[in-house]
């Protein structure tokens, strides 16, 4: 959670077939997930000029216990909900990597190890990754040392129906120095 943000989107379905009120032009976003009593529950925080949407979700099955536990509050645009009612009233969720960020855990979130050395991510590019429209990165050191690259795609699970799903595409990575000016070499 120190360098994801997880926006999630309102089951419109589901809530219009059990007449919940959740908002579905409302900003959610999820803030925590905490274990209580052996039961998984997830804070969201609402954003909206006409207040808190929380469908009175909060109200069915939270521990009070949990709820004093932590510092953010209904007033303030937070409520909590069991995993289970996440999952069915949610069905979507977008997971925003926050790249050139500070630290932006929240209070009583369990502190990561402190990184010795600089690193940076980078999860997107600008518009749709073709074979014809390659992403291109360009890396400055300042001096001579070792970097580390990783290449990913997206899980073809989140679109799978099914036991198929379709095959991922070929990655092809190729690696250059700039030796001067328009100069690059390949012997890396």
């Amino acid at each position: 959670q120190r360098r994801c943000l997880f926006v999630c989107r309102v089951s419109r379905a589901n809530c219009r077939r059990n007449s919940m009120r959740l908002n579905p032009l409302a900003h959610h976003a999820v803030n925590r997930a905490a274990h209580h009593e052996g039961h998984c529950f997830v804070q969201v925080f609402c954003s909206h000029p006409s207040g808190v949407f929380s469908g009175g979700l909060d109200l069915l099955t939270i521990p009070e216990t949990l709820v004093a536990a932590f510092p953010e509050r209904v007033e303030d645009g937070f409520f909590w909900l069991s995993i289970l009612d996440f999952h069915f009233y949610f069905d979507t969720i977008f997971e925003c990597r926050l790249v050139n960020s500070p630290d932006v855990g929240i209070p009583l979130m369990p502190r990561e190890a402190e990184l010795r050395d600089f690193s940076e991510h980078v999860f997107a590019t600008a518009g749709v990754v073709t074979a014809h429209r390659p992403p291109e990165f360009g890396v400055v050191v300042p001096e001579a040392c070792e970097v580390v690259v990783a290449v990913e795609q997206t899980c073809g699970r989140i679109l799978q129906l099914g036991p198929e799903r379709r095959r991922p595409a070929a990655l092809l990575l190729k690696v250059y120095e700039q030796v001067r000016g328009d100069a690059y070499s390949s012997e890396v």
